[in-house]
């Protein structure tokens, strides 16, 4: 019935071939991987708190694990035939993050002693190919962190203080852990969240052993928009109105104020960025971001032009040039926001609309 659904269809990386859920098939996630016996489930949404104190205190009665929420995207890492797999969340082979994953630890080693164990991490750094934002402490070029490992056989996520020790052990790079707390420390959670927040870094997640949350920082919601007010009419609305909402009540819990500074910034973010897109399609015809990866191979950058292509009929993906780093090429594109586009080219010229 799935199958007849396409909810589960066939794809192809090279020489290997799986079947991935392409939507939620009860009880399995999209992006829920088959490879001949292996199945790899798809890797769960985390449910967000919005009010951390009040959160904290009506979900975890046990101790729980605060880890640093790194701003990326999210892979699992799995080793199929000798080669190490990067999978998107819908069950993709991440073109890019399959030429540059061996740069970020030796995971053949790991994959040799634990063959049955899946890697769960996030690529994150400002020359990578999907997302507009990274963490502030990276400033170039793109970084992996494991932060969860499956075990097939178990059918079981690791306890943080297992994967702690199997990622030491190996040496592979590991979010930042924060240690373990009671609900009665709350305030220390909160001290944790602050100085992330003067950082500017994205949030933590809180790991209990029967619920896994996670909490965003107050300014993140503020570099978010910053980041995307010139999609506004890509984006659904409620995108910004989650985000304004996480500001704010953020800023309420943890009695920050809301200055003159901050409130120009939040409208500048909106007020910019939105004119930033209608000056590019008056200008140069296009609403568009740049953006650029660096990769090994030369043949990575058509197998992920390709790729891109695939992922979305509002998005066109454009090749920009290429240029040597060092050891890697660095590869350049341009993302044109094909909505955003005829929008407001059809506002220029002066189309009408009703509302």
């Amino acid at each position: 019935m799935a199958a007849g659904k396409r909810v589960i269809q066939r794809e192809s990386f090279g020489p290997v071939a799986y079947y991935r859920f392409a939507d939620d098939f009860s009880p399995h996630l999209r992006g829920t991987l088959v490879f001949q016996n292996t199945l790899i489930p798809g890797y769960p949404h985390i449910r967000r708190l919005l009010r951390l104190r009040a959160g904290i205190l009506r979900h975890f009665h046990e101790p729980f694990f605060v880890e640093e929420k790194v701003d990326g995207y999210n892979l699992r890492l799995w080793r199929h035939r000798g080669e190490l797999l990067p999978f998107t969340r819908g069950g993709f082979v991440d073109p890019f993050a399959y030429d540059r994953i061996g740069d970020f630890g030796d995971f053949h080693r790991f994959f040799d002693d634990h063959p049955r164990k899946v890697l769960i991490g996030e690529m994150a750094g400002p020359e990578n190919p999907y997302i507009d934002i990274w963490p502030p402490n990276i400033s170039e070029d793109v970084a992996f962190f494991v932060f969860d490992i499956y075990d097939l056989d178990q059918r079981r996520y690791l306890a943080p203080p297992e994967r702690y020790e199997l990622l030491e052990q190996y040496g592979l790079p590991s979010v930042k852990s924060f240690g373990e707390f009671r609900r009665e420390e709350v305030d220390r959670v909160e001290e944790i969240v602050l100085d992330l927040n003067r950082q500017g870094i994205e949030g933590i997640v809180l790991k209990g052993r029967q619920r896994v949350l996670k909490y965003a920082t107050p300014i993140i919601n503020l570099r978010d928009l910053e980041a995307d007010a010139d999609k506004l009419l890509d984006l659904q609305p409620a995108f910004f109105i989650q985000r304004v909402v996480r500001l704010v009540l953020g800023f309420d819990e943890f009695r920050l104020p809301l200055t003159p500074e901050l409130q120009t910034a939040l409208g500048r973010a909106f007020l910019e960025g939105f004119r930033q897109a209608v000056q590019r399609v008056r200008e140069e015809g296009a609403m568009y971001h740049e953006f650029s990866v660096r990769v090994h191979r030369e043949e990575t950058i058509p197998r992920l032009l390709d790729f891109l292509n695939r992922a979305s009929s509002q998005i066109r993906v454009e090749y920009a040039g290429r240029e040597r780093v060092g050891d890697l090429w660095r590869a350049r594109f341009r993302k044109v926001y094909l909505r955003s586009t005829e929008t407001l080219k059809a506002y220029l010229r002066g189309e009408t609309i009703l509302d």
